[in-house]
């Protein structure tokens, strides 16, 4: 917690690691002006190691902290087409 009056500590983080992704999806248009949009799919990202400020985030057992952010995701949407100018 900061107190009243003071801004949060700031740092910037990092790291690298590998993406892989793959999807499929589709639309489908209920009038000319309106449809629904899907997209499932999966994606591998995995960082071994993050950096905070130019040092490596330890854990408490003294190895190398790392984030996955793999996973199955699926996106839903709505589109919408205005009608010309005449």
């Amino acid at each position: 917690m900061s107190q009243p009056g003071t801004s949060p500590l700031e740092g910037r983080i990092g790291g690298t690691g590998a993406l892989y992704e793959a999807y499929g999806g589709g639309s489908w248009w209920a009038t000319p002006q309106l449809g629904l949009e899907g997209v499932a799919g999966y994606r591998y990202a995995k960082i071994n190691a993050v950096n905070i400020e130019g040092g490596a985030l330890i854990s408490s057992s003294g190895e190398p902290v790392g984030v996955d952010f793999s996973g199955p995701y699926l996106r839903l949407g709505v589109k919408l087409v205005a009608k010309g100018i005449e």
